[in-house]
């Protein structure tokens, strides 16, 4: 699954990064929080960097409104921020977490699509090591089932691509991505997602959209 010379930047390469001391310049350095500890705040942008990098920056993904992205542990320090990067984003995210708990939490961020892998009882190894193809497209096949796209027999035997948004009702989405900005206290992102549902949607759907309207 992963490539056999990869490595974690700042750690195996970059001079690694466990040294008590280091050398910077001032304008690479910024004041710790107050009533954050030297560990907490180690920790913010440590996580929050490598998110951006992956999913926004143009060394990453550069997620889009109405992609999907598949988020594995969604509420711990990486995951956590990856959430609000791609929920920011317009994007749609799913999010695998190990308890009943940590789903609801994701949920009540604004994700609307929710994996608890311990529920699910996932095998993915082998007792000899090897990967249970099996579980893959099992767990391939609850993303489609989640986000409407086809769960045929036969496209268990393909990896998620073309066709996993199919049937995908992306206003209802929407709506439900612009009822997460308002409990988040974000109107103008509120307002971008309703604008589209009104442009969108059925009539049904514009109609909530205005309840909404009338809440910001």
């Amino acid at each position: 699954m992963l490539d056999p010379d990869q490595r974690i930047w700042g750690f195996e390469t970059n001079f690694g990064g466990m040294a008590e001391i280091a050398l910077v310049r001032g304008n690479q350095l910024m004041p710790k929080p107050a009533h954050l500890s030297w560990e907490e705040a180690a920790s913010m942008p440590l996580v929050n960097s490598t998110a951006y990098r992956m999913l926004v920056s143009h060394n990453g993904s550069q997620i889009k409104q109405g992609d999907i992205v598949l988020i594995w542990g969604a509420v711990g320090g990486l995951g956590g921020f990856a959430l609000q990067y791609v929920l920011n984003a317009g994007a749609f995210p799913i999010c695998v977490v190990s308890s009943a708990d940590k789903g609801k939490l994701c949920e009540t961020i604004g994700a609307r699509w929710v994996i608890d892998r311990s529920a699910e009882k996932y095998r993915f190894w082998n007792a000899d090591g090897s990967q249970d193809i099996r579980e893959m497209r099992r767990f391939g096949k609850k993303i489609r089932d989640l986000t409407g796209g086809e769960g045929a027999p036969a496209a268990e035997e393909e990896e998620a691509g073309d066709g996993v948004l199919a049937d995908v009702d992306e206003v209802a989405t929407k709506l439900d991505l612009a009822r997460a900005y308002i409990d988040m206290g974000d109107p103008d992102g509120a307002r971008s997602i309703l604008d589209e549902v009104m442009e969108e949607g059925n009539d049904s759907q514009k109609g909530e959209a205005q309840e909404l309207f009338a809440q910001l």
